[in-house]
């Protein structure tokens, strides 16, 4: 009996290079797919380094600024939003800064209420 391709073991492949070198390469495929390529920014340390590997292959390019999007839902720590802005001054950063109402509920005493997070 033959097994479907989606039920075959995989094989496990070593390739002669590093994580840094592939995210570099990753990187260079969205630049030659998309025609803008943007950053979404949380001022974590995912999308830090994502910036980051964006910044050194916007430079191969001739690029001078990264796009990049920041969503501020006002539940965020103040050291965070420093964090933020210290990126967003930087010349080689074209931030979009969004400070968007965000709904939420809570649940008090078999009571469930919709709010704002401003309000």
């Amino acid at each position: 009996m033959m097994r479907s391709s989606k039920h075959r073991p995989k094989i496990k492949k070593y390739i002669d290079t590093d994580v840094y070198e592939e995210s570099l390469n990753r990187v260079r495929h969205i630049f030659d797919v998309f025609d803008t390529v943007v950053v979404l920014f949380s001022g974590g340390k995912d999308s830090l380094a994502v910036m980051h590997l964006v910044k050194l292959v916007s430079k191969e390019r001739g690029i001078d600024k990264v796009n990049v999007v920041f969503r501020d839902e006002e539940l965020i720590p103040q050291v965070v939003i420093d964090f933020v802005d210290s990126y967003a001054a930087k010349d080689w950063v074209d931030m979009k800064y969004f400070a968007v109402p965000m709904y939420s509920q809570k649940y008090v005493l078999g009571s469930t209420e919709t709010y704002v997070q401003w309000d």
